[in-house]
């Protein structure tokens, strides 16, 4: 029992969390994570933007951005520092006219943990599974406003214990002051009424998280500039600040870079047609260490 508590004060919370009230605060930080390669490499600012499969993990407002594509869908790996690792498949559809449905999974994990007894004496190996299955929905009120909102379930299985709830409910909105894509601006509320319950009897309430961000597109959309705040609607949190960039130097070659929190990110994509690759390098952020992001989407 000792070192199921022990993992679970190390694993519940990749942040370098040091108390039961700090890890019981943050029981579901994954969902927060970006596991996309394109938003981790402008710094994770994309609440504003949210014009790709990556949208439901910041503003599923952004569904509406599908423009004359129908169906879209966005597969991605995260490769982190201790064997860990952090992946997201999304899907989405247009229903005509002015409505759309997506559907993502999450999953974070780490497997291969040496575990040890009260004596400090090697026992079998431990993993830890964290899993999100989320639905979202967006509508297209009229060209300037764009409303979204998403829900999920969640799963988790540290060294054996098993724990199972709801992520809470995202509310998002997407403003587009002018006939123009060239500014937006985008809000979202996030993990509304979420909790995850052990099986053990305990039962953990999430904490709301609050973005908002704008996106400026400059040269023919070729540029783009994109800024988020991010309030943890925490006692004594400070806002966290994302910034980045990304730059179409060719119809099929972009770079990005970004500033995540205190961390430098950053990131490149090739396009043919209708698919794109997307890779992504970030520094230390969210206390995960150095960590790889590579993002395979399509449009159709």
């Amino acid at each position: 029992m000792i070192k199921k508590i022990m993992l679970f004060m190390l694993l519940l919370s990749p942040f370098q969390v040091l108390t039961a009230t700090e890890v019981s605060a943050t029981p579901t930080n994954f969902l927060d994570f970006t596991p996309g390669a394109r938003p981790a490499g402008m710094g994770s600012a994309f609440t504003g933007l949210a014009d790709d499969s990556n949208a439901p993990l910041f503003n599923p407002a952004g569904l509406t951005n599908m423009g004359p594509n129908q169906f879209e869908i966005g597969a991605s790996i995260g490769f982190l520092s201790q064997d860990r690792v952090n992946s997201f498949f999304s899907v989405a559809q247009q229903l005509p006219p002015k409505s759309y449905l997506g559907f993502h999974i999450i999953q974070f994990g780490v497997d291969g943990i040496e575990g040890t007894d009260h004596n400090g004496l090697p026992t079998s190996n431990l993993q830890d599974t964290e899993l999100s299955f989320a639905t979202s929905y967006a509508y297209e009120a009229d060209y300037h406003l764009k409303l979204g909102i998403s829900g999920s379930f969640i799963y988790q299985n540290l060294a054996g214990a098993n724990a199972r709830g709801f992520g809470g409910l995202d509310a998002a909105i997407l403003f587009v002051p002018s006939v123009l894509y060239d500014f937006t601006l985008g809000a979202c509320i996030r993990h509304l009424g979420g909790f995850l319950a052990w099986d053990t009897g305990n039962t953990i309430q999430t904490n709301p998280n609050f973005r908002i961000g704008f996106s400026q597109k400059f040269s023919n959309q070729t540029f783009i500039l994109a800024y988020d705040a991010e309030w943890p609607m925490q006692t004594n949190l400070n806002i966290i600040h994302h910034a980045g960039f990304e730059w179409w130097l060719k119809k099929f070659f972009a770079v990005r870079g970004g500033w995540d929190q205190t961390d430098p990110t950053a990131g490149l994509s090739i396009r043919h047609l209708n698919y794109s690759l997307d890779y992504a390098y970030r520094f230390k952020t969210n206390g995960l260490g150095n960590s790889q992001y590579l993002t395979f989407n399509v449009s159709l």
